[in-house]
């Protein structure tokens, strides 16, 4: 779909509003036309041609020459003999004409038929027959229908608003007399501040009634960006909580949640160092990494705190082991979601093993030297 927008006058991101009367819709399009972001703007009155009458006098004149009653008769029975006869005479025909008189379309054809005939020379009946039969299908069987249709343009009529076809006049006229007008941007919106500034400046001049594709992908990722932060807002306070009911002391729960907070900007950092794009599926992967995070500073705590003894370091622990082996079991389950070939699943997956990464390595490197400067120990 994006090359086909790259080719031709479809955009996938052109915006669209409803008026409601003939001077509305001439008032809007007027408007729409003087933004600068717009390439064009349509209407139903778009798609009436224009200079009628002046096309019909080069149709009347197609007609003199052409006739006006074009017609492919009904060819019956293939006839494989028949046609080679008439292929033969077409290059006797071509034959005679003088060089200087023949055009390069017709010393084409000509070495063409040539070619042909000598291959066809060189078969046996049946096998001529057969290949006869399949030239005159590949290039024959369109040609009755486009015989009909060069009939019909030469026979055509006057188009206007009330003899548009029904099925295209309701997408731009709909039965309680409202109008669509479609605006289609000059640039290219693949990027989201630009499309986002399109919108806007769409939003201004027609307000509310704005709609379309690029309203509504704006639309979503402001609902998307909006429950991202309701999210990460709600996870970092029900575990501040829940740590705070757990450890009694605000102190240990900074310790606790710092490490979560530095992991989750690394993997920000990550993002962007690598060109990677938050997206509907991976967004989610932040606040996922606190709730994967937090379990391994508990147990590290916990073990720093109360079993830890007063010569041996938290890394030397059995627990520091466990933490790293869990951590490199779900990098490698999440991981393999890099590898599929749904690109948000894939995305999801790369997002989040660099967050886990991220996390284990505050989780091993920080939290045991914020936990030596700031948290007391049971047995010293």
């Amino acid at each position: 779909m994006r090359d086909l927008s790259k080719d031709g006058n479809f955009s996938l991101y052109s915006v669209s509003s409803l008026v409601d009367d003939i001077s509305a819709l001439t008032e809007t399009t007027a408007t729409l036309n003087d933004i600068v972001s717009v390439d064009s703007v349509t209407n139903i009155h778009s798609l009436v041609p224009k200079d009628q009458s002046e096309k019909f006098l080069i149709l009347d004149e197609l007609n003199l020459v052409l006739g006006d009653n074009l017609a492919v008769a009904d060819r019956g029975e293939f006839d494989s003999e028949a046609l080679l006869e008439e292929v033969r005479a077409l290059k006797t025909s071509l034959s005679r004409l003088e060089k200087n008189a023949m055009s390069d379309a017709s010393a084409s054809l000509l070495s063409s038929i040539t070619k042909l005939l000598s291959m066809l020379d060189n078969l046996d009946p049946v096998t001529r027959s057969q290949r006869l039969e399949l030239v005159d299908r590949n290039m024959m069987t369109s040609f009755k229908d486009r015989i009909e249709r060069l009939s019909d343009g030469l026979n055509a009529s006057e188009v206007t608003i009330d003899n548009l076809p029904e099925d295209v006049r309701r997408l731009w006229l709909s039965d309680r007399g409202k109008y669509r007008v479609e605006a289609t941007p000059r640039e290219d919106l693949s990027d989201n501040y630009a499309l986002q500034a399109f919108v806007d400046e769409i939003r201004e001049a027609v307000g509310d009634k704005a709609t379309g594709t690029a309203v509504i992908n704006v639309g979503a990722a402001q609902a998307v960006q909006a429950a991202f932060i309701q999210a990460f807002c709600y996870a970092l306070g029900l575990i501040s909580i829940l740590l705070w009911l757990v450890l009694r002391s605000f102190k240990e729960l900074l310790v606790t949640i710092f490490p979560l907070l530095l992991a989750g900007l690394i993997t920000s950092g990550a993002i962007v160092l690598f060109e990677l794009k938050l997206n509907f599926a991976n967004v989610i992967a932040l606040p996922l990494l606190l709730g994967i995070g937090v379990d391994s500073a508990i147990h590290l705590l916990h073990r720093y705190k109360t079993e830890l003894e007063p010569t041996r370091s938290i890394l030397q622990t059995s627990t520091a082991r466990a933490v790293f082996f869990s951590a490199a079991t779900t990098t490698v389950s999440f991981g393999n979601l890099a590898l599929t070939d749904h690109a948000g699943t894939a995305s999801m997956g790369i997002v989040l093993t660099i967050g886990i990464i991220s996390v284990l390595f505050c989780m091993l490197i920080v939290l045991p030297a914020m936990m030596i400067a700031f948290v007391e120990r049971a047995n010293p």
